[in-house]
């Protein structure tokens, strides 16, 4: 099984791949009034707990990249990832891939007036029936789906493709 991670600072997307089938895509939001520490903690004990119960042999995680846009995450996402390497236990492995290269081989394309969250959400669902709202793992309440579950989503289906892989989605 391969756990494939969109990492964030406020909503961290994952995707879980096993024999070129899609068996899940989701998020895990952060509480607002969190701090770096507590996330970290959090995402190092789910990653734990997630490598133990599905029995995960590779997470692929999207390369951090410093966003202008975002100053706060160029702190915050390094420390998160670092988490992601020692909730794996180092048995675990890591892989890392970059925007363009999942992009590219997903045949995401976009317009300089069009940005990337919004193309990526359209080219998915597209092909498959996501839904417009998931519950979210902090309240409960239904939140509308984020850009992070579309990239998880991206992410996975890009990184077999890259490497020759058949994967396939049959959701219940």
């Amino acid at each position: 099984m391969i756990l494939f991670l969109d990492i964030s600072s406020t909503c961290t997307g994952y995707a879980v791949a096993d024999k070129g089938k899609i068996a899940g895509v989701g998020v895990k939001w952060f509480p607002k009034e969190w701090k770096t520490p507590e996330k970290c903690k959090e995402m190092s004990f789910w990653v734990n707990t997630l490598c133990g119960n599905r029995n995960v042999e590779k997470i692929v995680y999207e390369r951090y990249s410093f966003n202008m846009k975002n100053p706060n995450g160029a702190l915050a996402c390094p420390q998160i990832q670092g988490a992601v390497f020692a909730g794996s236990l180092g048995s675990k492995q890591l892989e890392d891939i970059t925007p363009q290269t999942w992009r590219k081989h997903c045949g995401l394309k976009k317009a300089k007036t069009e940005n990337w969250k919004e193309v990526t959400e359209a080219h998915f669902r597209a092909l498959y029936d996501i839904p417009e709202k998931i519950e979210s793992n902090v309240t409960g309440n239904l939140r509308t789906t984020p850009s992070d579950y579309f990239d998880a989503l991206g992410i996975c289906i890009g990184w077999h493709k890259m490497n020759g892989l058949e994967i396939s989605w049959e959701k219940e």
